[in-house]
């Protein structure tokens, strides 16, 4: 069996998420409906979509998920749905997590839009969230940071709380390291296309 390149690998990557995408929405929908959250099936789907993506399996370990297919899915299929489920249903789970910590104070007044809600998904959508969350990695990746400062940025983009971090660093040095490599994040992806890489 040939070597296949890294590009080759991401390119097999972005093409099956992007068609398995619709069908893993259509998943995520009925099972945030079902689990009170309508409307967030969306969230909930790019929330594991994110955590696979900072995951340490990279473009090689989901490819190797892909080729690996049972009763016509991959175990890909499998992971996403298990991850999916997990989401909407474990208050422990990072969707839940996540969304906890945004919900609104009661004594906020919300005043609901008379503009109803866009009830489909942009055809290009999934191909922006696949590409910006590679571009924020590889520029992460290819920074001076150290790998401590770089591990704790990562978590905080999958979605963690850096309250909930197990390394050494103390609260300050957490907040410090991450604040700085978002910066950085920040700075790079506002410059022209080309100076990124």
């Amino acid at each position: 069996m040939s070597k296949i390149t890294l590009e080759e690998q991401k390119k097999k990557v972005r093409a099956y998420m992007k068609a398995r995408y619709k069908s893993w929405l259509d998943y995520s929908k009925f099972h945030a409906n079902k689990a009170g959250l309508g409307g967030e099936g969306v969230d909930v789907l790019n929330t594991v979509l994110l955590s696979l993506y900072n995951s340490e399996r990279g473009d090689k370990g989901i490819l190797e998920l892909i080729n690996r297919k049972k009763d016509g899915y991959t175990e890909l299929d499998f992971y996403i749905l298990r991850a999916i489920k997990l989401n909407v249903q474990s208050d422990s789970a990072p969707y839940r997590m996540h969304r906890k910590r945004l919900q609104p104070s009661e004594d906020l007044d919300h005043v609901p839009s008379d503009e109803p809600e866009e009830d489909y998904i942009d055809n290009n959508r999934t191909d922006w969230i696949v590409e910006h969350t590679e571009k924020v990695r590889q520029i992460v990746d290819a920074s001076l940071f150290s790998p401590e400062a770089k591990s704790i940025f990562l978590w905080k983009l999958s979605g963690e709380s850096l309250s909930e971090w197990k390394g050494p660093e103390d609260k300050g040095k957490r907040y410090e390291m991450y604040n700085a490599v978002l910066d950085y994040v920040k700075a790079k992806i506002h410059r022209p296309l080309e100076s990124l890489f």
